[in-house]
């Protein structure tokens, strides 16, 4: 006859083990899992604001009248390495300036049907050649922070890649600001995370 362990008893137990698991998977050497396992709650974190000084990508004149001032977009995907010194991070870009074709108005000064030849599921690429980046950054402790390295994406031919919808059926139809449809890039990505 077994013996009825309380439930409160067993869940702690399936959490460390849990826990244990998960760090071992991701590489996490055990003495460095030990404090995470011996702990009820993790510790408290604090969320600051950060910013980064603005990475300019250029002018971009819109046939309706509007000029966009494009930045580089941090921030898809961040990666912390425990081998790296303290206050380096990895970031990486979005596929690149981008306006959907819902309502681009606001933006372009032009409508759906002007600009998107009326396809409300495109998207306009102001920037169509800007190849999505890995950035290496440094937080230093007064909270500025500064690029260490870039490293733009780059398929198998070693040319860089773009952030164009690739030849998938699932993806969207892409255009100019002028209006033109662009063509799709085969090794396009909507990069998301590191």
């Amino acid at each position: 006859m077994h013996s009825r362990v309380p439930w409160g008893v067993v869940m702690p137990r399936l959490l460390s083990i849990l826990r244990l698991s998960i760090l071992s998977l991701s590489g996490m050497p055990l003495a460095a899992a030990l404090p995470a396992i011996a702990q009820d709650r993790p510790p408290a974190a604090t969320v600051e604001m950060l910013s980064l000084p603005p990475l300019p990508l250029g002018r971009v004149d819109i046939p309706g009248g509007k000029t966009l001032d494009l930045n580089v977009g941090l921030g898809s995907g961040l990666f912390r390495s425990p081998s790296d010194a303290e206050g380096v991070i990895w970031a990486i870009t979005d596929r690149g300036p981008n306006i959907d074709c819902k309502k681009p108005k606001d933006i372009t000064g032009l409508g759906t049907k002007e600009i998107c030849d009326g396809h409300k599921d495109g998207k306009i690429f102001p920037l169509p050649a800007f190849t999505p980046t890995i950035y290496k950054l440094k937080i230093d402790p007064a909270g500025a922070v500064s690029v260490l390295e870039t490293l733009p994406l780059k398929g198998r031919s070693g040319k860089p890649i773009t952030g164009l919808p690739n030849d998938l059926k699932s993806t969207e139809a892409a255009f100019s600001v002028a209006g033109k449809p662009i063509g799709k890039d085969p090794s396009g990505l909507d990069t998301e995370a590191l």
